[in-house]
């Protein structure tokens, strides 16, 4: 099982080649509803979002300090 630990926003990178479109005003409403209810999956060597862009960028958007992350070795 993964653990889940809380990474500071700022050491995290969106991904370069993420091709998705997402509602980053929706998901900031959620979050702030909710909260975060699914962690990012990042990728340890170089701290890429390969799970969760919009998330993180709604994080930001909220002025968060830190995200709840799965971080792995890929």
């Amino acid at each position: 099982m993964n653990e889940i630990i809380r990474v500071p926003v700022d050491q995290l990178t969106l991904h370069p080649e993420n091709a998705r479109v997402g509602d980053v005003d929706a998901i900031a409403r959620s979050l702030e509803r909710h909260g975060q209810t699914k962690p990012l999956i990042v990728q340890r060597s170089t701290m890429y979002v390969v799970a969760g862009n919009h998330t993180l960028k709604a994080i930001r958007q909220l002025g968060w300090a830190a995200a709840d992350c799965v971080v792995m070795d890929m």
